[in-house]
């Protein structure tokens, strides 16, 4: 079963931001996933004596029914955290990842999901609406990883045994957009550690803290709150996310990726797209860049203007005025 999608983009007007996909996922309804394990619900505890030997699910009971009121700040484990829930495909996949919703015992895969994951991906949107499902128009909510308003749940299943791994980047909240955390420049003297180094310590303990310091000023990464803080000087506290590096399969690029579409919004609130008349690139340029670096940035020209687009914060900036405009993929 088809369907189109909304994405919310987390801006300082919380705008939301519609898109039309010419490829529309679907949800497979004819070959769902058994859940043959229940929550432990020693684990649900704090006190399962059998650890990873058990043979129940170590998970929250309450995200696996889909209502966590918790979200990430929950003390066990939900899906969103990458190593939960995985199991043995005996299908060839070039992906780490599949995107499943559960409706009572059972999971559904949800087809050409790299649309979900590219979304995912980015730290700005915070969600993704759904329509014409079986289900009817659902929310996923990125944040607290589950489905809102509906006994649904979700979760991003990995593969271990997939050819490619999903790799991480931690993001905090500026002023005006997301950053990443960490040294991106190895010759940068002015940073000690690097996004790597979040994940690495975030792995041995995902309700942990990780601490750092820039010149004379300290700080902390908070995983259980998802929060950055500067303890020591202005006590002010930043969110903090977690999102993977999108990575399509070869079989989904030769589908999808040579058909999308960037375009850029005018002040009426109008989409135009990127053509070859008086710009100096177009969608497919854009595409080429996007897919070598999805969080980077791009700079081209407009007749004599020179602008610049963000594919992290998903906007174009005018380099003279400094006017920023909406961006999508679609």
């Amino acid at each position: 079963m088809a369907f189109s999608g909304h994405d919310y983009y987390e801006e300082d007007s919380e705008d939301e931001v519609s898109w039309d996909s010419s490829s529309e996922p679907e949800i497979q309804h004819d070959s769902p996933r058994d859940v043959h394990n229940t929550p432990c619900k020693f684990y649900n505890r704090g006190n399962c004596k059998d650890g990873s030997h058990c043979r129940y699910l170590h998970v929250c009971e309450y995200y696996f029914k889909g209502n966590c009121k918790h979200g990430i700040k929950c003390k066990y484990s939900h899906s969103e955290d990458g190593d939960d829930f995985e199991f043995q495909s005996q299908e060839p996949r070039d992906k780490p990842y599949q995107w499943q919703i559960r409706s009572g015992s059972k999971w559904y895969d949800v087809e050409m999901d790299w649309i979900i994951e590219a979304q995912y991906s980015l730290p700005n949107v915070k969600g993704i609406k759904l329509y014409n499902t079986k289900f009817g128009m659902i929310f996923i909510n990125f944040n607290a990883m589950r489905v809102q308003g509906k006994q649904l749940g979700v979760r991003r299943q990995t593969f271990p045994n997939s050819s490619q791994k999903t790799a991480w980047l931690w993001y905090f909240r500026g002023d005006t957009k997301w950053h990443i955390l960490g040294k991106q420049d190895p010759q940068d003297s002015s940073l000690s550690f690097t996004n790597a180094d979040i994940e690495r310590e975030y792995q041995r303990n995902k309700h942990g803290l990780f601490q750092f310091s820039v010149g004379t000023q300290s700080y902390r990464v908070s995983f259980q709150g998802m929060s950055f803080l500067d303890y020591i000087i202005s006590k002010s506290e930043r969110r903090v996310r977690r999102r993977p590096v999108f990575a399509v399969s070869k079989h989904e690029g030769r589908q999808s990726l040579s058909s999308k579409r960037w375009q850029y919004s005018d002040s009426k609130g109008s989409w135009h797209d990127f053509k070859h008349m008086s710009c100096s690139v177009q969608s497919k340029d854009i595409e080429d860049e996007y897919q070598g670096n999805p969080n980077g940035k791009m700079k081209f020209t407009i007749g004599s203007t020179f602008l610049e687009l963000d594919f992290s914060a998903m906007t174009q900036m005018n380099l003279s005025t400094g006017r920023v405009r909406a961006l999508r993929r679609v």
